[in-house]
């Protein structure tokens, strides 16, 4: 597959694989790939909450809590 980016998206992506954290300029894209889809996730989910907290249903605040925490640690697995 061929794509196009530009200059500067060229530039950033060198200069993120060029400071060692990943062994290829292909594996920075896939982690920037990664990181957009749970972003992308992590936006639906909060929607759906913001609909059901509209809707009256509530969540316990440990439990949430707990989810956002292993969530956050599932965030920094994928990122070493």
């Amino acid at each position: 597959m061929g794509i196009e980016i530009t200059p500067e998206v060229e530039s950033l992506v060198h200069g993120i694989y060029a400071d060692g954290q990943y062994s290829s300029e292909a594996e920075v894209l896939a982690a920037a790939l990664l990181l957009l889809q749970q972003r992308d996730r992590l936006r639906n989910d909060l929607r759906q909450g913001c609909d059901e907290l509209d809707r009256g249903e509530r969540f316990d605040g440990g439990e949430v809590f707990a989810e956002l925490r292993r969530h956050a640690a599932n965030l920094d697995e994928h990122r070493s």
